[in-house]
């Protein structure tokens, strides 16, 4: 019975130490992983989890953090493709993301017109129409550290290989430098939630600063009692269980409140502020009017009050805006399958 004892022991001295090996074994081939990829893409640190991933250009000071599980890939030249000094794909959302460093073709008196000349050359051969160019405001300016910046959504003439049809690019100017920083995605792959939590993030960490380098990716998501971390905009899972309680304050719902209701959502959702921005009272207000007036139910203004004071956050805010949608597509769903046949 001592020698059962005694080997028993061992055998479970032995077991713990075999899963301590097999631990540092896996710990020790992600630590690999993670040198091999950062040597052979120099740009790219991704954070313990992988989730962010912070693309740095040292040649000027450019820092930009990426959500959504990025990996780099190889550049494939292909005709008709710019050029691109780096290429990222996100995991979480079907979108490729391509950095390059360039200087100006055209000379012009302020940066703000060799910007919008730059980029309207760019896009001129890829739009399958004339686009607009947004102008970025000068605090986001400031920001970003930059002397001007301009954005061009539009549809690509020729899909690329991948089936990307959309393409959003962003060109900034600092120190007599350009760098141009595209998304480019299917567009019925990408709905306007993750797409504005990409956004916010993405932009939201973006730094042209030689002098404050940036080593690590940052922590892009605050916590949230709506939204769990990431762009796949997954409802905390209470939240989810919320949506039919909260039904019933929608009402009946026709298809135009519903319209008007995913316009004012949509509103809320792509504001370009980063998820870790503070809300103030007086902003929620707004967002719960803006809703308020699209739904035009007073049950629906009541619950939203009741729900919004837990907003503390751009990424709570976007949260809630989407707890809002699902609750008004299930309400809809409701009075569609009620409804006689015929009405």
């Amino acid at each position: 019975m001592l020698s059962y004892l005694i080997w028993s022991s061992i055998q479970q001295d032995q077991d713990v130490a075999a899963g301590q090996r097999a631990a540092h074994q896996r710990a020790w081939m992600a630590h690999a992983h993670r040198q091999a990829l950062m040597a052979q893409f120099p740009y790219f640190n991704p954070s313990a989890d992988w989730e962010t991933a912070l693309y740095t250009d040292r040649r000027v000071g450019f820092f930009m953090s990426l959500p959504g599980y990025p990996r780099p890939l190889p550049l494939m030249g292909a005709p008709g493709e710019p050029p691109a000094d780096a290429l990222m794909a996100l995991s979480d959302v079907p979108v490729g993301v391509r950095f390059y460093l360039g200087r100006p073709t055209v000379a012009d008196e302020s940066p703000e017109a060799i910007v919008a000349r730059q980029l309207g050359l760019y896009v001129r051969d890829r739009a399958g129409a004339p686009p607009q160019l947004k102008q970025h405001s000068i605090d986001q300016l400031r920001g970003w550290g930059v002397e001007a910046a301009a954005t061009a959504v539009y549809e690509l003439a020729r899909p690329d290989p991948y089936g990307g049809d959309r393409e959003e690019a962003t060109m900034l100017l600092r120190a007599g430098a350009l760098m141009l920083v595209t998304l480019r995605y299917a567009r019925t792959g990408l709905d306007p939630f993750r797409a504005g939590l990409l956004r916010s993030a993405a932009f939201g960490s973006l730094r042209w600063d030689p002098q404050t380098p940036v080593y690590q990716p940052p922590r892009l998501w605050p916590e949230s009692t709506f939204l769990e971390a990431g762009v796949a905009a997954r409802l905390k899972g209470y939240r989810e269980e919320q949506v039919a309680r909260l039904a019933p304050a929608f009402g009946h719902m026709g298809d135009g409140q519903r319209a008007a209701l995913a316009e004012a959502i949509e509103r809320s959702v792509t504001r370009p502020e980063p998820p870790w921005a503070p809300v103030s009272r007086g902003e929620i207000e707004a967002v719960v009017d803006d809703l308020s007036t699209a739904a035009q139910s007073p049950h629906f203004e009541q619950m939203l009050r009741s729900v919004a004071v837990e907003v503390r956050t751009m990424h709570d805010l976007r949260g809630f805006a989407l707890l809002m949608g699902r609750t008004a597509n299930f309400a809809w769903r409701q009075s569609a399958a009620s409804r006689p046949p015929g009405y």
